[in-house]
């Protein structure tokens, strides 16, 4: 038995097929174009802080991951700290004398105010108690890091109390 297929139909099935296919493909885009003209994105902090998706890191100072991977640090002393800006040393008064602060979870890393903060994870390490006793200032090498005093080096040399 031999099946003959109507050539009329064929061209009415494989128009249907490409319009439906059309149809889809520039629905897609239309809606693409749009989700991306409708998407606000963050340009401080703040406003990666409201924003739907968004993930807030518990740091010195604290720092926010927008859902578009953009990474803004909260304002310390008045001053933005977002990834785009940097601050000037003629803007910062206080951080002038020693151009460095405290970053990290657990405020263990010493570094320098200008450069982008550095993160690190929240695991707790005793030794980190003995960062509070010593200060993060500049160094003879001009680089930001803990001063070393008798009282640190003692902390640091402690067994870990269970």
């Amino acid at each position: 038995m031999v099946v003959r297929i109507n050539p009329e139909f064929s061209k009415f099935v494989i128009t249907t097929i490409l319009l439906v296919v059309l149809f889809g493909i520039t629905t897609t885009i239309a809606l693409l174009i749009n989700r991306i003209k409708d998407k606000r994105y963050s340009t401080n902090f703040e406003q990666c802080t409201a924003e739907k998706g968004s993930v807030i890191r518990e740091s010195t100072p604290r720092t926010c991951i927008s859902s578009d991977g953009k990474i803004f640090s909260e304002k310390l002393e008045g001053k933005s700290r977002s990834k785009d800006i940097s601050p000037k040393p003629s803007e910062t008064p206080a951080k002038a004398k020693t151009d460095c602060i405290v970053s990290g979870c657990n405020s263990e890393i010493c570094q320098s105010f200008s450069k982008e903060p550095s993160y690190s994870i929240c695991l707790y390490k005793p030794e980190y108690e003995c960062y509070k006793k010593t200060k993060c200032e500049k160094q003879s090498n001009g680089n930001c890091g803990w001063t070393v005093t008798d009282e640190l080096i003692t902390c640091l040399n402690q067994e870990p109390t269970p």
